[in-house]
């Protein structure tokens, strides 16, 4: 668990990113793009088969271009394993963030238990705004609701 260097909260988001040609690329990017590929060679596939009986040398090349592209995804995906890591952090308490590259030391940790007890109230309103909300709306359903059931 990480702990925030500005506050020394442990109420921190990780997110992961991969570094690709200098710039980051989620990991959602990654298997998108294994499913695109997927789905394109599957597509194909299919397409040739059926064009066989039309034209054989059509249909042949479709299927050919589609197992094509269905070994191009160990080689997408073997290239996203390589990638190198990149963590970024954002402390729900006190709001900084920062990134550390995979193999990094974690930052120096200041403790400041005034950001941790002022992040901790401002938490603890707005769960008490967002509950307040759901009430409001579960109220306003239950009107509505019996509303319809009075025509």
């Amino acid at each position: 668990m990480a702990e925030c260097p500005n506050c020394g909260g442990y109420r921190v988001s990780e997110e992961t990113s991969y570094i690709s040609k200098g710039y980051e690329t989620s990991e959602s990017a990654y298997y998108r793009s294994v499913i695109f590929i997927g789905l394109l060679a599957i597509g194909l596939i299919i397409w040739g088969v059926t064009q066989i009986s039309n034209t054989t040398i059509s249909g042949i090349a479709l299927i050919l271009i589609g197992i094509t592209l269905v070994f191009l995804i160990p080689v997408q995906l073997r290239k996203y394993w390589s990638l190198p890591v990149r963590y970024k952090f954002k402390c729900v308490l006190c709001g900084y963030s920062w990134k550390m590259d995979e193999g990094e030391a974690q930052p120096e940790v200041t403790v400041r238990p005034e950001l941790i007890a002022k992040g901790e109230d401002r938490i603890a309103k707005q769960q008490q705004q967002a509950a307040a909300q759901w009430k409001a709306n579960m109220d306003y359903y239950h009107f509505v609701m019996h509303q319809k059931k009075k025509k």
